[in-house]
């Protein structure tokens, strides 16, 4: 019996991007995670857990714009500059 989820499928099922992959996976994962909860496979529920909030900090994870640490770190600088005695 051929799974629903056969590698051919994730391939067409994946999206354009890392984040909407990582969603994808999360979500598989989670499927995974309530069927090992179902049927007391503790464990394993365990680990699962841990893939899918690993998938899900993938999928929704910002990226810091360029430039944009240096000036919070400048913008830190000033303050505590305008503060001092």
């Amino acid at each position: 019996m051929a799974s629903p989820h056969s590698p051919s499928q994730a391939q067409t099922t994946l999206r354009s991007s890392p984040q909407e992959a990582a969603q994808y996976i999360a979500d598989m994962v989670m499927e995974l995670r309530n069927l090992a909860k179902a049927e007391k496979l503790h464990a394993l529920r365990e680990y699962l857990e841990v893939a899918y909030y690993e998938a899900f900090m993938q999928a929704h994870k910002t990226e810091v714009p360029p430039g944009e640490q240096e000036y919070l770190e400048q913008l830190a600088q000033d303050v505590r500059r305008s503060e001092a005695p």
